[in-house]
C-alpha cells in the first residue's frame, strides 16, 4: 500500500512537470542571431584591448617618434621590437645581451630623449645589477645613463 501511493504522488509530480511548451524555430534563430552580434562585439572589445596591451607593453608608458628624413630619431624600431624581453629572474649574461642588443639597435639614432622606448626597456632591467651595467656606463649610451636611477 505505501508503495502504491509513492507511485501515484511520483506519476502526479512527473505529470505536472512535462510542458509543452518548446522552442520554435523561429526563436532559435533570434537567438542565433542575438549571439551572432554578441559574438562580432566580443571580437571587437578583444581587438581592441589585445592591441591597447601591446602598446603598453612596447612603450611602457613610453611615446615612440616618427622618423625624420629618412634617418633614425628613434634607433631602430624594428629591431628593439624584435628583442626578447627578460625574464624576472635575468641571469648576468642574458642582462649583458639585453643591453648589447639594444645598444645594436640604436646605432644610428640622430637625436635622443627621455621618452625614447630603448630608456623604457632599459627600466625593465631593475635595480640590483650595477655590476653588470657598469662596463656600458661609458657616458656615450643616453638611454642607459637616463635609465640609471631605476637600475640602482
Amino acid at each position: 500500500m505505501k508503495y502504491q501511493v509513492i507511485g501515484m504522488l511520483a506519476a502526479g509530480v512527473l505529470a505536472g512537470c512535462t510542458t509543452t511548451n518548446t522552442p520554435t524555430t523561429e526563436q532559435y534563430e533570434k537567438i542565433a542571431e542575438q549571439l551572432g552580434r554578441i559574438n562580432q562585439q566580443l571580437e571587437a572589445i578583444n581587438k581592441s584591448l589585445e592591441s591597447k596591451n601591446r602598446q603598453e607593453k612596447l612603450s611602457a608608458g613610453i611615446t615612440t617618434r616618427t622618423y625624420v628624413s629618412g634617418a633614425s630619431s628613434s634607433g631602430n624600431l624594428a629591431a628593439l621590437s624584435k628583442i626578447p624581453a627578460l625574464s624576472d629572474k635575468a641571469t648576468k649574461e642574458e642582462i649583458t645581451k639585453y643591453i648589447q642588443a639594444i645598444r645594436q639597435a640604436s646605432v644610428g639614432q640622430n637625436s635622443y630623449s627621455s621618452t625614447d622606448i630603448q630608456v623604457g626597456m632599459l627600466k625593465v632591467i631593475g635595480p640590483g645589477h650595477l655590476d653588470v651595467i657598469m662596463p656600458f656606463l661609458d657616458g656615450g649610451n643616453f638611454h642607459l645613463n637616463y635609465a640609471l636611477p631605476w637600475l640602482v
